[in-house]
């Protein structure tokens, strides 16, 4: 727990203390570690106070993977930051060079699903139970559909117990 935080597939990994009358609610975690890319970043903001300063635009930036504060991996820098998944996430952030400002880019490792209409983690507005349910509950109320006339006529056979069903066999 203390090494934390951890990740699986680039996915958080959200771990917390077991207590004797514990009970999970998914409506409690609104706020998740995300990892994210500055991709194109110039070198002269890879500084620990301007990483920190973009960082916060998004939520509460946690840290630096070690190829970013060694300078090793230049394509695109990464930090982990504390988002508010309940808010949509920011796209980019505007930063001022000397040549002027300039909108940098922001990537998402894993994009969380967030319902706003029943408050859930774990699925979003598209996938949503409430929504698909008041949906069927529409389709309930409307007026059926007319078959048409060229449709054929549905056998029905009789149901008979099976001990009958064997006699009427044999005789």
């Amino acid at each position: 727990m203390q090494a934390g935080p951890y990740s699986y597939h680039n996915k958080p990994f959200i771990l917390q203390n077991w207590e004797k009358d514990f009970h999970f609610d998914p409506k409690c975690i609104t706020t998740i570690p995300l990892w994210i890319h500055f991709p194109s970043l110039p070198v002269g903001y890879w500084t620990t106070d301007a990483l920190s300063k973009m960082a916060s635009a998004i939520g509460l930036p946690m840290y630096t993977d070690k190829f970013t504060a060694d300078l090793n991996k230049i394509s695109y820098s990464r930090v982990l930051v504390k988002v508010d998944i309940t808010e949509p996430l920011v796209e980019t952030v505007e930063i001022v060079t000397p040549s002027g400002t300039r909108q940098q880019e922001i990537l998402y490792e894993w994009r969380p699903k967030f319902c706003s209409e029943c408050v859930h983690f774990g699925h979003d507005n598209f996938e949503c139970w409430r929504t698909n349910h008041q949906n069927h509950e529409e389709d309930k109320f409307k007026a059926p559909k007319r078959r048409s006339m060229g449709r054929r006529k549905k056998v029905v056979h009789e149901w008979k117990p099976k001990e009958e069903q064997e006699q009427g066999e044999i005789v």
